[in-house]
């Protein structure tokens, strides 16, 4: 029997991506039990949007919002997995279109004690603006695509190419028990800005003793362009990061258990 899954959407400000990876979600093959957005901030464009979806996608749908107090992605995601009630939990950003397979490629790859990493192709400016208006997405091998090898979705190569190596982990396209991201206190909300608070959690589950799966060929997400985000707080993310692999940690210092006592 198949687990039940949650898919985490983190978004923030950007309401046109937010109702696409929404109109992505509805179609896909395989139906998510549960739609959480992780909203950091966002005016009430984006509450407009989750509302308009809320009656139309065939899933329970949560708003989980915070105050607009910097770039405090961990904590929002926080929020969303503390909210979240299904077996199994795909963690990705509202800045991405889902490919129609996501969901049943991901949870094809779904093995106990690991955590899986998908894969992301990118579009072009151009591309980007015309997906946003249609909601098409160009075929792998067109110019407008880039990182094509990650926009090819070939079940059968996916199922051979399991990749094990421990190394490397993006939060736009992550999935995990939801019993094991409580086991190491979700994400560490000490990381604030951009950078380093997925790398951190995948690395503390590695410790935990999770093993790591990445797929190729399946389980895709396409990234609209935009602007990229500050790095100024990249050096003290650092810091953290490597901390975390000197000492072995496995629980978020601060995570899961101090939501209630943080600031809202």
């Amino acid at each position: 029997m198949a687990p039940s899954l949650g898919l985490i959407v983190s978004t923030y400000n950007w309401p046109a991506a937010l109702d696409r990876m929404m109109a992505s979600v509805g179609g896909q093959s395989a139906i998510p039990s549960e739609l959480l957005i992780a909203d950091d901030g966002s005016g009430p464009e984006t509450a407009q949007v989750i509302e308009r979806w809320r009656d139309r996608l065939p899933m329970s749908v949560a708003h989980c919002w915070q105050e607009d107090d910097g770039y405090r992605l961990a904590r929002v995601r926080n929020l969303a997995l503390a909210r979240a009630t299904a077996d199994y939990l795909i963690f990705v950003d509202g800045d991405q279109i889902l490919h129609r397979h996501f969901v049943r490629d991901h949870l094809r790859a779904a093995r106990r004690r690991t955590v899986v990493r998908g894969s992301r192709a990118f579009l072009s400016p151009a591309w980007s603006e015309r997906a946003l208006a249609t909601g098409r997405l160009p075929e792998w091998w067109r110019s407008g695509v880039w990182r094509r090898a990650a926009a090819l979705r070939v079940p059968l190569l996916s199922a051979l190419l399991y990749d094990w190596r421990p190394r490397g982990a993006e939060g736009h396209n992550i999935a995990c028990w939801r019993a094991d991201a409580i086991a190491v206190n979700g994400f560490d909300e000490r990381y604030q800005g951009w950078g380093g608070e997925d790398g951190d959690f995948v690395t503390r589950l590695l410790h935990w003793g999770a093993a790591k799966r990445r797929l190729r060929f399946s389980g895709l997400v396409y990234h609209l362009d935009h602007p990229a985000a500050s790095r100024v707080t990249q050096p003290q993310n650092d810091l953290l990061f490597r901390e975390t692999l000197a000492t072995r940690r496995i629980r978020a210092d601060w995570g899961l258990d101090q939501l209630s006592n943080s600031n809202p």
